[in-house]
């Protein structure tokens, strides 16, 4: 079911299949429409609406909740979106593209295949959708030039979820992403997707610069446990596992990266709220101190102790003040 709001007088164009159907609406009304499975639907209007979908779940195979969710307009598709798979749900990517634009749509530095694509009628833009498995897991899904919509959706028994993708924007500088050692990484990657082999070591590593920039991209300040949060899972992961099919150097290099970038939020995090002098933080997957320092004006010849749990740091400041960022 869809739900299209109009705030003003307003004439819709509602089109199922090669139906198209013409209803004016009048200032804070709403239009009730049916949908059928599998069947796309294009919604047009003369003025600025709001559309919901409604989704009342499923009986087959498994039982299934309704779920509401807002259905994005054209002029709000994006270029380059993050999305996060949940734990225990079938799990998709629905995807809206122009027609001539799916082939250069990529998936986690690879380029997305096996989608059937289906016309959207009375449109240039086909849909399709992409399974991304039960586990939990974050991706990206990017575009070089061509915006498109995408909507993260599931179904678990008894359970159900949609969210439109959340819309990436190029958070590097303010990430302070631009690290030789992510780089090495990122270029390490990008070559094992574009030879088109599987490597849960890269996914491991595009997984965890997603919730990086998805975390920097805030525009307030945000607490450690904030920070923390999205990175916690990913200790649990197959990746980091002994006895996995990474080699001992992948596992390092997994925990290395991870580890980097908590850092790396957690300094954002930091310049974010300058007020706070001190944070501590703990969860069931780390701890985390974080002290700012203000350089002092000639020679410094402090020492500062980090406490986390059963380890302990002692910093110089000259450590800190000749570092490239003060922290």
């Amino acid at each position: 079911m869809v739900y299209i709001t109009a705030s003003q007088s307003t004439t819709v164009l509602y089109q199922l299949e090669e139906q198209p159907e013409t209803v004016t609406l009048a200032g804070g009304s709403v239009l009730q429409r049916p949908v059928k499975p599998w069947i796309p639907v294009s919604i047009s209007a003369n003025v600025s609406i709001q559309v919901m979908f409604y989704s009342m779940g499923a009986a087959v195979p498994n039982s299934s909740h309704a779920f509401l969710m807002n259905v994005p307009d054209v002029a709000s598709y994006c270029r380059m979106y993050s999305l996060n798979a949940q734990e225990g749900f079938e799990n998709f990517a629905l995807m809206v593209a122009n027609t001539s634009e799916t082939g250069a749509i990529i998936l986690d530095n690879q380029p997305l295949r096996d989608v059937v694509w289906k016309r959207v009628p009375g449109t240039e833009f086909v849909w399709g959708m992409h399974p991304l498995g039960p586990a939990i897991s974050s991706h990206a899904v990017e575009h070089p030039s061509s915006p498109f919509a995408l909507l993260s959706v599931g179904t678990a028994a008894m359970d159900s979820y949609g969210i439109p993708g959340s819309c990436r924007k190029n958070v590097t500088f303010q990430c302070q992403t631009e690290t030789s050692q992510i780089n090495d990484k990122l270029e390490m990657c990008k070559d094992v997707f574009l030879q088109g082999s599987n490597s849960e070591f890269c996914s491991f590593v595009n997984s965890t610069l997603v919730s990086l920039e998805t975390m920097c991209a805030q525009d307030r300040a945000v607490s450690l446990q904030e920070v923390a949060c999205p990175f916690g899972p990913f200790l649990n992961s197959s990746t980091l596992s002994a006895g996995g099919k990474e080699s001992k150097g992948e596992v390092a290099s997994a925990v290395t990266f991870l580890l980097q970038s908590v850092e790396l939020a957690a300094l954002t995090a930091a310049l974010k709220s300058p007020e706070n002098r001190t944070q501590t933080m703990t969860t069931e997957f780390m701890a985390i101190e974080m002290l700012l320092i203000v350089p002092a004006a000639g020679p410094c010849d402090e020492v500062f102790r980090l406490r986390a749990q059963e380890e302990t740091m002692d910093i110089h400041c000259d450590t800190v003040t000749r570092a490239p960022t003060e922290a």
